[in-house]
């Protein structure tokens, strides 16, 4: 290699494909052990084995690679994770000198998505895509959303003793946790014309840029199809 291509620092064009990589990954390994349907791992393990593989499914090199995951939960995940933390490796030098560039790229896509949000619920709903592999919400039981539901009722109702029992909605309840995580990046200001305005916490993410997993996974986060069609 020339010396001068030695000297010149790592560019951020240069570990994108890895950063979408990690974040794949980490998709996977937040979303394996909350996948109860087998359909649901299957697709999971297809994920991983189209990254670590890079190849196709009925390739070699695919097929070698599914073998490896398939059939031993505890294995497979700890094959993602040391495949992760390897890649995290490869990218650590050039993360750090383009910190700053992940991060302002990070903040005008969010302020892009935020553009014309009519309220914080609606703010929140259109960026809260970037943030579900950040922010894994556990499993919410049926006995922990009653007691959730009985709690909110004796508040806004102010009576102290409920005599029925009140139901709550576990995934209402797991939805509603997760929103509020993703709220504290989500600023409201008002306007020249008293109207809010809506933009991301740039202080809050920069904390969390520090860790390149989670600036990977913004950074490579992509809007879903039905929002991309909303907003055009």
């Amino acid at each position: 290699m020339p010396e001068e291509n030695q000297n010149q620092a790592p560019t951020l064009e240069s570990i994108v494909g890895e950063m979408k990589n990690i974040s794949g990954l980490s998709y996977v390994l937040n979303s394996y052990d909350l996948a109860k349907d087998p359909s649901d791992q299957a697709g999971l393990l297809d994920t991983a084995t189209r990254i670590l593989s890079n190849a196709q499914p009925g390739t070699p090199l695919y097929e070698q690679t599914l073998g490896q995951l398939e059939g031993d939960r505890g294995s497979a995940y700890l094959k993602l994770d040391t495949s992760r933390s390897a890649r995290l490796g490869i990218i650590e030098e050039a993360y750090k000198s383009n910190k700053e560039k992940i991060l302002e790229a990070i903040i005008n896509k969010f302020n892009k998505d935020l553009q014309g949000a009519k309220d914080m619920n609606d703010a929140v709903k259109r960026v809260s895509y970037a943030f579900q592999q950040l922010f894994v919400i556990p499993e919410i039981s049926q006995d922990e959303a009653n007691r959730y539901a009985t709690e909110s009722l004796r508040e806004k109702t102010k009576m102290p003793i409920m005599t029925r029992q009140v139901y709550g909605n576990p995934d209402e309840m797991r939805d509603l946790r997760y929103r509020m995580a993703v709220s504290e990046f989500v600023k409201e200001e008002k306007g020249k014309d008293e109207k809010a305005i809506y933009s991301v916490d740039k202080e809050k993410l920069t904390k969390l840029v520090e860790t390149p997993v989670a600036g990977s996974i913004l950074y490579a986060a992509e809007k879903p199809k039905e929002q991309k069609k909303q907003a055009a």
